[in-house]
């Protein structure tokens, strides 16, 4: 398979996902953030203008980021929507085989928030979409979407003992 360069959207997404110091990189992203843009915002035109980026279009971007990290931003999130959030933690979990489905599970969420990010579809109709696009990208690639599905079946069975 081909590689591509991260687009900075990937490439902030993973530094603050897959980091060796986990949180504190979301930290030390954040902080930098809101420490350029407080500094960038108080600049005059003609320190930032370098003939490539407009000097003012700087300015505005980063105090529109400064003003957004000032904010308490807030989404629309099904999982952690009160009225599911009781059932949600009733539902018994499997046997974890070797300690890492907590792990899996939220390399799964990651995934399946890159894709509602992308695509925009909301938490209860993520799953099933991703599904179906990955139907879609199987017709295209070459990948048996049905062995893949038994595979990854096989998998789970042995990742939570029903493997015979």
């Amino acid at each position: 398979m081909a590689k591509r360069t991260m687009t900075n959207i990937e490439k902030v997404t993973h530094i603050m996902t897959y980091s060796n110091y986990g949180a504190l990189a979301q930290l030390f992203v954040m902080d930098a953030l809101h420490q350029w843009s407080g500094i960038i915002s108080k600049a005059s035109p003609q320190q930032v203008d370098n003939g490539f980026i407009n000097g003012e279009a700087w300015i505005s971007v980063a105090g529109e980021i400064h003003k957004a990290l000032q904010s308490e931003l807030t989404i629309n999130d099904f999982e952690y929507d009160e009225t599911n959030a009781a059932s949600v933690s009733r539902i018994p979990l499997p046997p974890d085989v070797d300690g890492i489905n907590e792990d899996r599970a939220q390399w799964a969420k990651s995934a399946l928030r890159a894709f509602m990010d992308c695509t925009g579809v909301d938490y209860e109709d993520a799953l099933p979409d991703l599904l179906a696009d990955l139907m879609h990208l199987a017709d295209r690639e070459p990948f048996d979407f049905e062995a893949a599905l038994d595979r990854a079946r096989d998998h789970y069975a042995a990742e939570t003992g029903a493997a015979p």
